[in-house]
């Protein structure tokens, strides 16, 4: 079973002949499909692939959008919450260094 893109959908879920080849040195593949007879079994067949495909391939992607979309979310509150201790820390030492200690006179 290989992966087609949708320009490819008029042959998805077709039988094929694989034929091993070589192209420029690399290993290759020539993927031949039958010719069906019946118009029906193939657009039955096509519309199975590409739902099972598709859906699989959008829940998968969601579900890693989700994932990292959250490890984001948690590296924007950690950073958030250590830019918040650093300024507080800055402003410390600054008025620290800014304090004047007035002396009183005899």
């Amino acid at each position: 079973m290989i992966r087609l893109p949708q320009e490819c959908s008029e042959i998805i879920g077709q039988r094929a002949h694989v034929y091993k080849t070589s192209h420029d040195g690399r290993p290759a593949f020539l993927v031949v499909p039958y010719i069906q007879e019946s118009a029906q079994v193939m657009a039955e067949s096509k519309s199975k692939v590409s739902k099972l495909g598709l859906e699989t391939d959008t829940e998968s992607r969601l579900s890693k959008l989700e994932s990292e979309i959250s490890n984001l979310k948690s590296l924007l509150l950690l950073n958030e919450s250590d830019n918040l201790a650093e300024n507080r820390k800055q402003k410390a030492e600054g008025e620290i260094r800014t304090r004047v200690v007035a002396s009183t006179g005899p």
